[in-house]
């Protein structure tokens, strides 16, 4: 697939999603670019169109800025056509590892769908990442700005805002969005980067847990007897 899209040789850290302001996919362009400058084989694969009139920045202008022009790839997806799911796997499976900036996800299909091709997945430690990522060790949460990780489940919902709120934002409906902690991030590209096995681990433990819990007729037979039961 690499020599196919031309990546042959290329280490490929893949971002996947609209260019919408809950995404905050600028803090995963960031991080690249303040990671990969000793990494000459690593490229950034943008799975998102760069002219998308409903985009909150301007991509192209960003990587110019800093500094990475040469060093990120666009699938060549357009807003108002997306690929076809056949094709979807060929792009996750260019990626060595799957990166999110997210601020927070109602559940996270990008990512399941990275965890079902194998790839290990780094994302923003925040609402679903814990019971997406890290309960089933298919990759690593990445931290708050000026916080510590702390699993979701390990408090109250009111005890959790309270501890994270140093590194939250309020959002529209008066929802809170996570900051990513783009020193954290970088770090753990530089982990997986070093470790490849690890990085095999985590995509292995991805796969499973989405044929465990997360094929279609599973999600449906697991509403089914909710509904029943009302």
């Amino acid at each position: 697939l690499k020599v196919k899209y031309g990546l042959q040789g290329k280490y490929v850290v893949g971002l996947v999603g609209r260019n919408q302001g809950r995404k905050m996919h600028d803090r995963a362009i960031k991080a690249f670019a303040k990671w990969c400058k000793p990494h000459q084989e690593a490229v950034l694969l943008i799975h998102y169109d760069p002219y998308d009139s409903a985009a909150v920045f301007d991509t192209i202008k960003l990587v110019q800025l800093l500094g990475i022009g040469n060093r990120v790839v666009f699938s060549g997806v357009k807003y108002y056509q997306t690929f076809p799911y056949k094709q979807l796997p060929e792009i996750y499976n260019l990626m060595d590892v799957y990166l999110s900036s997210t601020s927070g996800e109602g559940f996270g299909v990008c990512t399941i769908e990275a965890m079902s091709c194998e790839i290990p997945v780094l994302v923003t430690d925040y609402t679903t990442t814990s019971e997406l990522v890290t309960n089933h060790n298919s990759g690593e949460g990445i931290k708050l700005v000026g916080t510590e990780q702390i699993n979701v489940f390990d408090l109250n919902s009111k005890e959790y805002d309270w501890r994270m709120m140093n590194g939250t934002i309020t959002g529209s409906w008066t929802v809170e969005r996570g900051l990513m902690d783009i020193d954290d991030c970088t770090e753990k590209l530089e982990k997986l980067y070093n470790n490849p096995e690890l990085r095999k681990q985590y995509g292995k433990n991805g796969r499973v847990a989405i044929l465990k819990e997360y094929q279609w007729e599973i999600v449906v037979e697991k509403w089914h007897r909710v509904l029943q039961s009302l």
